[in-house]
């Protein structure tokens, strides 16, 4: 498992994140950043849209590490250091 933040700007970059995660079959969880309790699936643009999205998101990626980096490349427009 890894873990990583991210930040959706906007609508489009919601649903330009999810055709992303969409390619993967692994599970792939965002949730505040503050809140362990509050998780939604990185597939759900409806999810996505229940989150506040002003603030960065922590995205869990439920695969071993050479498959999560792999995930993280493909998003790479979305993860912030």
């Amino acid at each position: 498992m890894k873990e990583v933040k991210v930040f959706l700007h906007s609508m489009e970059e919601i649903q330009s994140f999810v055709a992303v995660t969409s390619k993967f079959p692994e599970k792939l969880d965002l949730m505040p950043q503050d809140d362990e309790f509050t998780r939604v699936s990185g597939k759900s643009v409806m999810g996505i849209f229940s989150l506040d999205c002003s603030h960065p998101l922590l995205l869990r990626i439920h695969a071993d590490d050479a498959r999560a980096e792999e995930i993280c490349t493909a998003l790479k427009a979305f993860v912030i250091a």
